[in-house]
């Protein structure tokens, strides 16, 4: 089976939308259909869900709500810097490694 490591990026501090992560949408935080969407797509796998930010806010919320979360940067420029920095911090060598953005 394929070791698979979704990553989520989740900023907290975007100048276009400051909080996006944590905006409700349809009464739920974006964040947390992100994951649900993650969870469901990678049921029966051996996939590990990641979200990545560089606020405690967001990371409160994760905890919260029993999803894995670590800090990154916040000198990340793009979602893909701070997957790439979640991959090098966790030290693991996924087979198959899943940027997944919230704003999809």
């Amino acid at each position: 089976m394929v070791k698979t490591l979704v990553v989520i990026p989740a900023r907290y501090g975007s100048t276009r939308f400051p909080g996006k992560p944590l905006a409700k949408i349809a009464g739920k935080e974006m964040l947390l259909w992100v994951v649900e969407a993650a969870r469901k797509g990678t049921d029966g796998t051996d996939a590990r869900i990641v979200a990545a930010t560089e606020d405690e806010r967001i990371k409160n919320f994760c905890e919260a709500h029993g999803i894995e979360c670590l800090i990154t940067s916040d000198e990340c420029k793009t979602g893909s810097d701070r997957v790439c920095e979640t991959v090098v911090k966790l030290g693991e060598h996924p087979d198959l490694i899943i940027n997944l953005q919230g704003d999809n």
